[in-house]
């Protein structure tokens, strides 16, 4: 799952917010990549505590544009290997 910044009601500063059925952790990069790229996405990863609440980070960027990319190429490359 996907998590973007609208996701998390814009936040303006690291720390950790109210999630789901836990707590998120915003670090204050990504806040930064957001604050370049209000757009930008970042994979959800859940921690899992043996004590406690859940707690969630964010973890790698994902990059739309690379995956348009990827999926026009897939199929660009289907219709030369079919011959269409």
């Amino acid at each position: 799952m996907n998590i973007s910044w609208s996701d998390l009601g814009n936040v303006q500063a690291d720390g950790d917010y109210p999630f789901r059925d836990g707590t998120i952790t915003v670090t204050f990069a990504d806040i930064d990549v957001w604050n370049k790229n209000p757009r930008a996405q970042f994979q959800l990863m859940r921690k899992h505590p043996i004590h406690g609440s859940v707690k969630y980070v964010l973890g790698k960027q994902t990059d739309e544009k690379l995956r348009r990319s990827r999926t026009k190429l897939s199929t660009k490359a289907a219709t030369v290997i079919r011959g269409i």
